[in-house]
């Protein structure tokens, strides 16, 4: 089931002890809660954690949040950390190690070998997947590409 980012949010912030029974978010509180959210996943993504976050310009909190399940609670104690320091609430130490505990699994989830081209004209051996129309003992050409998120933009010639 996907959550939007207002439950992670007032999840992050029962994490933070903060809870709603003893506290009630304003609008702007949550909407700050949503930009801190918007700003840690930009982060993680620089770290190389690209988990599929709905990110925008202006957050919206009651959009889906786009995130994966294994990411849940890393997101809810990695905003838990950012939000207690302004509301003068220490950060529990079971807090800290869940969030790295977390960070590390979405790490490992996250790594993915870079393809390494192979250079025009090197030798190929018999492992070598063939281009169609393409029967020589040596590399093709590179066709130039960039990469667009999943799926690389291929440029014709």
């Amino acid at each position: 089931m996907p959550w939007t980012k207002r439950q992670i949010i007032e999840m992050a912030f029962e994490e933070a002890g903060l809870a709603q029974y003893a506290y009630d978010l304003s609008p702007e509180q949550l909407q700050s809660a949503a930009r801190r959210l918007d700003a840690m996943m930009m982060s993680w993504n620089g770290e190389g954690v690209q988990i599929g976050y709905n990110a925008s310009a202006n957050p919206d909190p009651d959009e889906d949040s786009g995130l994966p399940d294994r990411a849940y609670q890393t997101a809810i104690t990695g905003l838990a950390i950012s939000i207690a320091p302004s509301y003068g609430k220490p950060v529990a130490m079971e807090t800290k190690a869940a969030y790295a505990q977390g960070m590390s699994m979405l790490k490992i989830h996250s790594a993915y070998p870079q393809n390494v081209p192979i250079p025009a004209g090197y030798p190929i051996g018999a492992g070598y997947k063939q281009i169609p129309g393409w029967h020589s003992d040596f590399a093709p050409p590179e066709t130039p590409s960039l990469s667009a998120g999943s799926t690389p933009l291929e440029f014709e010639e």
